[in-house]
């Protein structure tokens, strides 16, 4: 799922919480909104993406993990209009909000 080469100098951590009720389509996430996000975001400096679906924990359904080139390019990222666009596509997939935590790359 990589789109970039280069050590990633942020990470980005995003969970989706289990809600009451708590449904994910994994085939449209993985067939339209990650793509989707790689089309939009791409150009703003994302790199590779992984998502895993999280086992032993009753707070988190899916842990995807996003890199950033740097924190710049994320916060440009989280302010440009596209990112309201991948925000109004969770309805198509989730009854979650995701919790984003972003991290600067140590090692």
């Amino acid at each position: 799922m990589s789109t970039s080469t280069a050590k990633p100098a942020v990470i980005i951590t995003c969970l989706y919480p289990r809600v009451p009720e708590f449904s994910f389509n994994t085939d449209y996430y993985l067939s339209t909104h990650i793509p989707l996000a790689k089309e939009l975001w791409g150009p703003l400096g994302m790199g590779r993406v992984s998502v895993a679906e999280v086992t032993g924990s009753p707070d988190y359904a899916y842990k995807i993990t996003i890199e950033f080139k740097d924190l710049e390019s994320w916060e440009t990222a989280l302010e440009d209009e596209s990112t309201r666009r991948l925000g109004d596509d969770g309805k198509n997939f989730t009854n979650s909000k995701p919790v984003f935590i972003a991290g600067n790359v140590i090692g």
